[in-house]
């Protein structure tokens, strides 16, 4: 279920912007909401992902936060 978003998230080029995409499209709104209903969740693997996402984005983990403009 997760391995292709693990795998674009452990790619070094892998920035703020992809992984924030990538949390709110795995309802880590529903994290924001309520980390009771994270925690009792019995989607283990969505949880380990959506959390261990949310700590990185927190962390600073991620090498660009820079959102580069295209000029015509």
């Amino acid at each position: 279920m997760t391995e292709v978003p693990k795998a674009i998230l452990g790619n070094d080029n892998c920035d703020f912007g992809t992984g924030l995409l990538m949390f709110y499209r795995a309802d880590g709104y529903r994290l924001l909401q309520s980390k009771d209903a994270v925690s009792e969740s019995t989607l283990r693997e969505w949880k380990e992902f959506i959390s261990n996402l949310y700590q990185r984005l927190l962390e600073d983990g991620f090498s660009n936060k820079e959102i580069s403009l295209l000029r015509h």
